[in-house]
C-alpha cells in the first residue's frame, strides 16, 4: 500500500474545502453521465444487436416471456438455457417504469448506470489499494475518468451494450468489498457485496468477459499471495467471501451451471464447446491479430482491426484519433516514468501492490493484443485447453481487464510522479484531465454508430406503433407453440424494423419472443448449423418442396413478411445477396392465406401451406401451460406408440403420468390426429413441486432427426408398473393416458432461490445479532 516514508515522501493533506470540491466533481460527473444518453440517442431507444437491449425498455415483457424460465429461445441465438440472471434487474426496471412511465427514461438510465457504477466503485477500490488515499483524491478521480471514458470501452462495451457492460462497475465493486472485508473482517461488506452482485447478476452471467478479467489477474494474485505473510488467514477470509457470494447467486448460477451438464445440442455448453467454434479458433485469432501494443498503450482500440473490417470506428480514427494520437503519448510517459520512479520512493509493502498491478496490466495487455511476436502462437496453443475457444475474439473478451488494470496503473503512476515532482502536480493533472476529455469527444460517433456497411442508417429507434400493434394482433391470432418464419431471411438472424419518421432501424434479435412468447426463425443463425446450409441450398435451387419439409420439421406454421426494410439495409452485410433468392414466387410457394396485415401494410402474417404440430405420434390433445410445461391426453396407446415433441432435443424434458383429465377449453388447431388447446401462460409452483417430487415415466427418450425429442411409450409397461387409476383401459387392449411434459431443470432454479434466500436471511440475522451484541 502507498504510504509516506519519512522525509523522502511527499504527501498533501487535503483541506475540507478540497475534499468538498472532489465531491462536487463527482456529483457533476454523475449529472453529466445521466444526461449523456440523451445527447447520444436523443428521444430514441438504444436497442438492437445480439442482446437486443429490450430488457432496458420493456422489462415487463422480458420478465413474462424470458426471465423466469429455464427454457427459452430467442431468434438470433438458437440456445436454450436459463435466463434467471436477468430477474433482479428486470424487476427493478419494471418498478422504475411504473414510476417514470417512460421506456426512454429507463432505457437511458440503464445506459448511464453502467458508467456511474464504474466511476464510483473504481474510486472506492483504488482508495482501498492506496493508503493515505485522501491525499490523492484528485489522482484517483482522474483515474476513474480514464477508466469509464476509455475510447476502448466506448467502442467495445458501450457501443454494443452486451450484458458484460455491467462488469465495468461490478468488477471493481466486488474488489472493493473484498478488500474491505479482508481489512476489517466485518460481514457487512459481504452483505453489501451480495446485494450488488444480485442486482447486477446480468453482468456476472457474462462468463467469458468475467473469466477473461480473472485470467489476466491470475498471475498477479499468485505473485501477491506468495509475498504475503498471513496466507492462512487470507485463504480463510477469501473462502468465506466468495462462497457466500456464490451461494447468494444460486438462483441463477445453479440452473445456468446445470445447463452445462444436461445433454442437448442447443444449450450454452454445446455452443462454446462445439466443433464449429473450436475449428474457427485459429482462423479467427490469426485474422484479427493484426494490431500491436502501440494503440492500446495510447488507450485506443486496435486501429488496424477497425480498418481491416471497415468498422465505423475506422472513420473515427481517420478524422480524429489519427490527428491527435501523439497527445496520448502522455500516458506512455506517465507509465514509463512511474516504472522508473517506483523503486526509489516506495517501501516493500507498496512494492508488492505496485508489482501486482503491473503484472495484471502486462498480462491483460498481452491477452488484449495477442500479436506480440511468438506469444501469438502461445495463445493459439492455449486454444487446445477445454473452453479456451470462448476467447477467440480476444480483443473483446479481455477488454475489461485491460482497461481496469491500465486505469489503476496510470493512477498509481501519477501518484508516484507527483511524490517526486510535487510542484508539477496540478499542471500534470490538468493535462491528463484535458486529454481524457479530448479522447472522449467522438463518443457519439463511436457509440451511436450507423448499421455496419449501411451508411447513414442509424440504429436508434422507437419501435413504431404499427409494429407493436401488429405483434399484439399476432399474439391473439396464433398459439405460442407455433414457430414463425420471418421474411426476408438474413445472414444473421435479426429482425429489421424501420421507423418511417426517421432514418433509424432496429436491427437485432427478433423482438417477437419478448413481446408475444412466440419464437421465430429469421436467418442463418436462427437455424443453426443443422439446417442453415440446407435452406440456403433450397433457396438457390428453388427447391421449395424441400424447404417446406424443413418448415414442417421445425413446426413453422406461419410466415411474417416485412415489407418495410430500407434499401440501405437490404444492401448491407445483413442480407449479402440473399434477397435475390427470396422473390415473390418463393413467398407464394410456401404461404397459404393472409391472416393479418398491419395498419400501413408494412407487416403481414400468412399461414404456411403445410401445417405441423409441436406434438405428434398418436391421437393427442395438448395444451401449453407455459414454456416449461405441457399437458396432454393420448388415446389408443399400444406397445409401440411414439410421442414426438418438436422442440430442440434436451434430456431435461421429462414425461409424467397425470391423474387429472386435461381441461382443454377452446381448440385452436387440429392437425392430423393432434388437437391443440388454447394456451394458459400461467405459472403454478405447486404443480412444479409435484413434478419435482414425483417419479417421471421411465421411457426411452432419444434425439429425433438430429433435432427433436422422441419418447417410446409402451402400454404393457404402464399397465404392469402403475395403478389402474393412472390410465384408462380400452376394449382393444390399448390405454388412454393423461401426461405432462415438464422441463425438470426448472427445479434447479427453485432450489437456487431457496439457497440464495437462506444466504441473505442468515447473513442478515448474523448482522442483526452483531448489532444487538454491540449495543449490549
Amino acid at each position: 500500500m502507498l504510504a509516506d516514508n519519512g522525509n523522502k515522501m511527499f504527501s498533501i493533506i487535503p483541506s475540507k474545502k478540497q475534499s468538498f470540491y472532489i465531491s462536487i466533481l463527482n456529483v457533476l460527473s454523475i449529472v453529466i453521465i445521466l444526461w449523456l444518453p440523451y445527447y447520444l440517442f436523443g428521444d430514441k431507444l438504444y436497442i438492437g444487436g445480439d442482446d437486443t437491449k429490450l430488457l432496458y425498455s420493456y422489462p415487463f415483457d422480458y420478465f413474462r416471456n424470458v426471465s423466469f424460465f429455464s427454457w427459452f429461445s430467442l431468434s438470433s441465438l438458437p440456445m436454450y438455457d436459463s435466463a434467471q440472471f436477468s430477474l433482479p434487474l428486470a424487476s427493478l426496471l419494471a418498478i422504475l417504469l411504473i414510476i417514470f412511465k417512460s421506456s426512454i427514461v429507463i432505457n437511458h438510465l440503464a445506459f448511464s448506470l453502467t458508467i456511474i457504477f464504474g466511476l464510483i466503485f473504481f474510486q472506492l477500490l483504488t482508495q482501498e489499494i492506496i493508503e493515505n488515499s485522501r491525499s490523492y483524491r484528485i489522482e484517483i478521480f482522474l483515474g476513474s475518468l480514464f477508466y469509464v471514458l476509455s475510447p476502448i470501452l466506448m467502442f467495445d462495451q458501450y457501443s454494443n451494450f452486451y450484458s458484460s457492460v455491467w462488469l465495468i462497475g461490478l468488477i471493481p465493486c466486488v474488489g472493493y468489498f473484498y478488500i474491505k472485508f479482508l481489512k476489517t473482517k466485518k460481514f457487512k461488506f459481504i452483505f453489501f457485496n451480495i446485494i450488488f452482485c444480485t442486482l447486477l447478476s446480468l453482468g456476472l452471467a457474462a462468463i467469458p468477459w468475467l473469466l477473461g478479467t480473472l485470467l489476466s489477474l491470475l498471475a498477479g494474485i499468485v505473485f501477491l499471495f506468495f509475498r504475503l505473510k498471513n496466507k492462512l488467514e487470507i485463504i480463510s477470509l477469501s473462502t468465506y467471501f466468495f462462497i457466500i457470494t456464490l451461494l447468494s447467486q444460486a438462483f441463477w448460477f445453479l440452473p445456468f451451471f446445470m445447463s452445462y451438464l444436461i445433454t442437448g445440442k442447443n444449450n450454452a455448453a454445446s455452443q462454446i464447446f462445439s466443433d464449429n467454434i473450436a475449428q474457427s479458433f485459429n482462423g479467427t485469432v490469426l485474422t484479427t491479430a493484426s494490431g500491436n501494443i502501440f494503440y492500446p498503450l495510447l488507450n485506443l482500440f486496435h486501429r488496424q482491426i477497425a480498418f481491416d473490417y471497415s468498422w465505423p470506428l475506422a472513420l473515427v480514427f481517420k478524422y480524429f484519433y489519427d490527428k491527435i494520437y501523439y497527445l496520448n503519448l502522455v500516458y506512455v510517459f506517465i507509465l514509463m516514468l512511474g516504472l522508473i520512479l517506483f523503486k526509489p520512493i516506495i517501501n516493500k509493502k507498496e512494492t508488492n501492490v505496485y508489482l501486482f498491478i503491473l503484472i495484471f496490466f502486462t498480462i491483460s495487455l498481452y491477452f488484449f493484443t495477442v500479436n506480440i511476436g511468438p506469444l501469438k502462437y502461445l495463445f493459439l496453443l492455449l486454444g487446445n485447453l477445454p473452453g479456451f475457444v470462448m476467447f477467440r475474439n480476444f480483443y473483446d473478451k479481455f477488454t475489461l481487464g485491460f482497461c481496469l488494470s491500465y486505469a489503476i496503473l496510470i493512477t498509481f503512476s501519477l501518484i508516484l510522479i507527483i511524490r517526486k515532482y510535487k510542484k508539477w502536480r496540478y499542471f500534470l493533472l490538468l493535462i491528463v484531465f484535458i486529454l481524457i476529455l479530448v479522447n472522449a469527444i467522438p463518443i457519439k460517433q463511436i457509440v451511436d454508430k450507423p448499421l455496419w456497411t449501411a451508411k447513414n442508417t442509424a440504429t436508434n429507434i422507437n419501435l413504431p406503433i404499427e409494429y407493436l400493434n401488429f405483434l399484439n394482433s399476432v399474439k391473439n391470432k396464433i398459439g405460442t407453440t407455433d414457430n414463425v418464419l420471418s421474411l426476408p431471411l438474413n445472414s444473421a438472424g435479426y429482425a429489421v424494423i424501420s421507423d418511417s419518421n426517421s432514418k433509424g432501424v432496429y436491427a437485432g434479435t427478433s423482438p417477437l419472443k419478448i413481446f408475444t412468447g412466440i419464437n421465430d426463425y429469421a436467418g442463418d443463425l436462427s437455424f443453426g448449423q443443422i439446417y442453415s446450409n440446407r435452406i440456403n441450398k433450397d433457396l438457390q435451387d428453388k427447391n421449395y418442396k424441400d424447404f417446406e419439409n424443413v418448415l414442417k420439421r421445425l413446426d413453422i406454421n406461419y410466415v411474417i413478411l416485412n415489407k418495410n426494410i430500407p434499401k440501405s439495409v437490404k444492401q448491407s452485410f445483413l442480407f449479402s445477396g440473399k434477397l435475390k433468392t427470396q422473390d415473390e414466387n418463393f413467398v407464394k410457394s410456401i404461404t397459404d392465406k393472409k391472416l393479418l396485415s398491419s395498419s400501413h401494410d408494412n407487416y403481414q402474417l400468412y399461414s404456411t401451406k403445410i401445417h405441423s404440430s409441436i406434438f405428434s405420434g398418436g391421437n393427442i390433445t395438448f395444451k401449453k401451460i407455459n414454456p416449461i410445461e405441457y399437458h396432454l391426453t393420448i388415446n389408443k396407446v399400444n406397445n409401440n406408440t411414439s410421442l414426438i415433441f418438436v422442440n430442440p432435443y434436451n434430456s431435461g424434458w421429462k414425461l409424467y403420468l397425470d391423474k387429472n383429465q386435461l381441461k382443454c377449453g377452446l381448440v385452436i388447431h387440429s392437425i392430423d390426429s393432434s388437437k391443440q388447446c388454447q394456451s394458459q401462460n400461467t405459472i403454478n409452483l405447486l404443480d412444479d413441486i409435484k413434478y419435482i417430487t414425483s417419479p417421471s415415466l421411465n421411457t426411452v427418450h432419444i434425439n429425433y432427426l438430429n433435432y427433436a425429442n422422441k419418447w417410446k411409450i409402451s402400454s404393457e409397461d404402464i399397465i404392469k408398473n402403475f395403478p389402474k387409476n393412472d390410465y384408462s383401459l380400452n376394449k382393444d387392449g390399448t390405454i388412454n393416458l393423461n401426461l405432462t411434459v415438464y422441463f425438470f431443470p426448472q427445479f434447479y432454479f427453485y432450489l437456487g432461490v431457496v439457497i440464495s434466500g437462506l444466504t441473505f436471511v442468515i447473513i442478515s440475522l448474523y448482522l442483526f445479532y452483531e448489532k444487538i451484541k454491540l449495543k449490549a
